[in-house]
């Protein structure tokens, strides 16, 4: 059985991280970034958001819409004891971002485009045509439910996907993602979950994700800033994924992996939910590699988040 304490620190180290990339997310010039960095004269983390940024209208500690749109599904499964109810979800979704939600931030595309699609009845499925992160950043607790519940994983984690990116691309890196967060959880042990990935990039023939993939986890280049700009650093899984199994793989703690990810710049929040995830599950919270015990206090409503994420352990 899967600890209380590994199963915290991986729902707490996804939105830990993706809160910790808020004020310097989608800052594409990495020399731009150690600019802020050092005229702050703080760290990478937890920068405050530029009055003129996306996410200007945000707080320090606040989650952007990726945080966000993994706790609406997250909320889902509390309401439905754990099952996949993709009308639940769809209702909690348009709740949380549509006119009068509780959300207020940037809206991005793929968020963007599966609200008109609800509105105007568009359910099955209701995700846009889109391979970009939303796709893959929301799965920790929805890897955690469906392990547990000893379903079809993987049709899980499709079903889940295509309710914001209806996408083929898209589901084939989600279910990569997936593999690499169920490993870790269960094992806890980063190792197992790169592996788990790479294994299933492995089984998807003929996708670019196996290439990619491979050439993240087994290239002589260390420097995963310069490997964001070969990848790419925007928003599609294909340049998202591989940067982030770069970080994973030469990191060997929590908040060196979060703030390399920040430095390397573009949609670091994309990426930031599961490289925290995968780091919080191999190793906890508040342990010399693990998720700093500050870094929690400085969340927006972090009790709540834990209340939260304790009730999904709970009921699985």
């Amino acid at each position: 059985m899967i600890s209380q304490e590994r199963t915290l620190a991986f729902l707490l180290g996804s939105y830990i991280a993706d809160a910790a990339s808020l004020g310097l997310h989608w800052i594409y010039d990495p020399e731009q970034i150690a600019d802020r960095i050092r005229t702050s004269g703080g760290t990478a983390a937890f920068q405050p958001p530029g009055r003129d940024h996306y996410h200007g209208m945000k707080a320090v500690g606040d989650m952007t819409q990726y945080g966000e749109s993994t706790r609406v599904l997250h909320q889902s499964l509390l309401r439905t004891g754990g099952k996949l109810d993709l009308e639940d979800y769809q209702k909690g979704f348009i709740a949380h971002f549509g006119p009068g939600g509780g959300y207020k931030g940037y809206i991005d595309k793929p968020t963007r485009i599966t609200l008109e699609n609800l509105v105007q009845g568009q359910v099955d499925p209701s995700g846009a045509d889109d391979d970009q992160n939303p796709a893959a950043s929301k799965l920790p607790p929805l890897v955690l439910t469906a392990l547990s519940n000893n379903t079809d994983f993987r049709g899980e984690i499709e079903k889940a996907v295509r309710v914001t990116n209806n996408n083929d691309n898209a589901v084939h890196y989600a279910q990569i993602v997936a593999a690499a967060l169920r490993a870790t959880l269960s094992e806890g042990e980063l190792s197992a979950g790169l592996e788990a990935g790479m294994a299933e990039a492995e089984n998807q023939a003929g996708n670019e994700a196996k290439a990619l993939i491979n050439e993240a986890l087994t290239t002589n280049n260390t420097d995963s800033i310069s490997i964001a700009g070969h990848f790419g650093r925007a928003c599609s899984l294909h340049q998202s994924i591989p940067t982030a199994f770069h970080i994973l793989t030469h990191t060997d703690n929590y908040q060196a992996a979060i703030e390399l990810n920040i430095m390397a710049g573009g949609d670091s929040a994309g990426r930031a939910p599961f490289i925290g995830a995968m780091m919080g599950a191999a190793h906890g919270i508040g342990t010399e590699k693990g998720i700093p015990l500050n870094w929690l206090v400085k969340m927006s409503h972090g009790n709540r988040l834990i209340s939260e994420s304790e009730a999904l352990y709970n009921i699985v």
